[in-house]
């Protein structure tokens, strides 16, 4: 199987790792592997941060409980299922993994010149809708498939994670990234654990010719 095949086909969402902390040389060369990915108009929105210091993940963490127990008084509110108020419950902690992982990066998106999108909706010539958005979307997405198959590559697992946001409310003022707006977090290590691979769909389900 040629090299990059390996890496695309033996990737999995790792979430429980080893003590060892990856060294700076491998985290570098993930993030210089993310910064060749492409983006809309070549803006580069993506931004990396590494949160290191305990007292900032223990803010993190305790935004996220907070962020749990008001969903579900919104969920007492709006007369939700104990199903609905049992997934929140069970999502939440199912998420906590995170924060013992050797290391944990938030991932963002900082403003840029407009695009021209952004143009176009200033100008009357287009109704704005969310394509800025969706374009930031992309490029996050984009670089950090680099970022991970780099990591794949140098035998680190990682594991990306968007759910946090659910829970919380203003991360980039905890983080203190604003203007950056944080897209997902990802956490890393070397595995201590070896999935089985997931089902994914066959080549007829996801092509076609139009």
């Amino acid at each position: 199987m040629p090299a990059l095949d390996s890496l695309i086909y033996g990737r999995r969402s790792i979430r429980k790792y080893k003590k060892e902390i990856p060294p700076p040389e491998m985290i570098e060369a993930m993030v210089t592997c993310a910064l060749q990915a492409p983006s809309p108009a070549n803006r580069q929105p993506v931004r990396f941060f590494r949160v290191s210091r305990p007292e900032t993940r223990e803010k993190l963490r305790s935004a996220m409980e907070t962020g749990c127990r008001a969903r579900l008084a919104m969920a007492d509110e709006k007369g939700a299922s104990q199903i609905l108020k049992n997934v929140l419950v069970n999502y939440y902690q199912f998420l906590l993994f995170m924060f013992d992982a050797p290391v944990l990066f938030a991932v963002g998106t900082a403003p840029a010149h407009r695009s021209i999108a952004e143009k176009l909706y200033t100008s009357g010539i287009l109704a704005e809708n969310s394509r800025t958005s969706s374009d930031d979307d992309l490029s996050v997405g984009l670089a950090v498939m680099e970022w991970m198959l780099k990591g794949e590559e140098l035998g680190l697992g990682s594991c990306i994670l968007t759910a946090p946001l659910f829970y919380l409310d203003f991360p980039e003022q905890i983080l203190g990234v604003a203007p950056v707006t944080i897209k997902c977090f990802l956490t890393l290590g070397f595995p201590d654990e070896a999935p089985a691979a997931p089902r994914k769909k066959s080549f007829s389900e996801i092509y076609r010719e139009l």
